[in-house]
């Protein structure tokens, strides 16, 4: 069962890799986010990857 979201609120889902994903170099996330061109990611500084959800409707034309 998936939950639909109201309109303009925008979700992301945040996975704790710590060091594994520090380690991984500019080049080498260009690469991940190349193989999975239907996802938008975003690398903190504490080694978390963040999953955003696309933009749609209002926000992807705002965009």
């Amino acid at each position: 069962m998936s939950t639909a979201l109201p309109a303009g609120e925008e979700s992301s889902l945040t996975l704790h890799f710590g060091p594994v994903l520090q380690k991984m170099d500019d080049h080498e996330f260009f690469e991940f986010c190349q193989l999975n061109r239907d996802w938008r990611f975003e690398r903190t500084h504490e080694g978390d990857l963040v999953i955003m959800s696309p933009t749609g409707g209002k926000t992807g034309q705002r965009n």
